[in-house]
């Protein structure tokens, strides 16, 4: 899988804005930016079709997470408890209001 630019994904999402479903299916790979990679591996090919997934990686190295938050099974649970509400709420700003049909918006 090649990775792309989080800035690449931001500009091909403003060109399927208004296009069908199946249009969007092309998003799908990974994007990165910095410390961040982003994956979209399932698109959503309709409004009733099992929602679109995505996972979010964060390389701890580069994002210089000391090692003592990940040095046993609790600790790193916990960050990565951390980091994954981090993200929902970052996510919950952005998104306004669910519309549509089916189970998109979800």
């Amino acid at each position: 899988m090649t990775t792309d630019t989080l800035e690449n994904l931001g500009r091909n999402l403003l060109g399927l804005d208004g296009k069908g479903y199946k249009a969007y299916k092309e998003i799908r790979g990974a994007y990165r930016q910095d410390a961040l990679t982003v994956f979209i591996d399932h698109v959503q090919g309709d409004p009733f079709a099992v929602p679109s997934k995505i996972r979010v990686r964060l390389d701890a190295e580069q994002a210089e997470l000391p090692p003592d938050l990940f040095r046993n099974p609790i600790r790193r649970i916990a960050l990565e408890d951390f980091l994954a509400r981090c993200v929902a709420g970052a996510i919950a700003k952005m998104d306004g209001p669910r519309a549509g049909s089916g189970k998109s918006g979800l």
